[in-house]
């Protein structure tokens, strides 16, 4: 794979997963799932203390219907960014969702929010120049965060007995503010095989991470 293959993968990719965070988003602010526990009022004292943005725009990004708007405009522009990435697009984007990251004061989704930022960082250095070091860089900037990230995560998981008996992606599951995926968790509820299976193939894939590197690319 070339680096520009690379580049292309990475940038298709980061663009499904921000249409899938938007349409989530705005799905859950529809529903009036979210509203109540990330209300302006909950997080005002953190955010005028700790985001260096004027209070109207924070209560901009805080107006749900501003917030819907800026879901879908993330999932049209992450359409585009699909089919044809460009610098444009992807500043657009990283905007974006940095916006979406202020109005819950961190992560709506913890480590995917934020990988989602490192790796539109990361893409962004790549394609605002031709030369091959800096280009480098960005991409190894993403490889870097990627590995780090899925292997401490395996490594947290695999130290907990409910991930090595199976019972711990019920549970997890079960926590979500989406009902559709409580189902998930109530199907995984007594089917102790198939949950065993569904846990050690999350440990399996995060610790596999650390291996990647040792593995040239041609």
């Amino acid at each position: 794979m070339t680096l520009e293959q690379a580049f292309q993968l990475t940038s298709k990719l980061i663009s499904i997963y921000l249409v899938l965070s938007g349409l989530e988003l705005f799905i859950g602010f529809r529903r009036g799932l979210v509203q109540s526990i990330w209300s302006y009022e909950n997080l005002r004292q953190d955010l005028e203390l700790g985001v260096p943005l004027p209070n109207y725009l924070i209560k901009k990004i805080f107006d749900e219907r501003c917030f819907q708007w800026i879901c879908l405009f993330q999932t049209l522009v992450a359409t585009f960014n699909f089919w044809n990435p460009n610098f444009v697009l992807l500043l657009v984007l990283f905007i974006t969702h940095l916006s979406i990251c202020i109005r819950f004061r961190g992560t709506f989704n913890g480590g995917s929010d934020m990988m989602a930022l490192v790796v539109l960082s990361g893409s962004l250095i790549y394609i605002h120049t031709d030369k091959l070091q800096v280009q480098k860089l960005g991409m190894i900037y993403i490889a870097i965060h990627t590995v780090y990230s899925y292997f401490k995560a395996g490594v947290v998981k695999v130290i907990h007995r409910d991930w090595i008996t199976g019972r711990a992606l019920s549970v997890f599951l079960g926590r979500s503010v989406f009902f559709d995926i409580k189902k998930i968790s109530t199907l995984l509820d007594g089917k102790n095989f198939i949950s065993w299976i569904a846990c050690w193939g999350v440990l399996i894939f995060e610790l596999a991470a650390i291996v990647l590197p040792f593995f040239r690319s041609y």
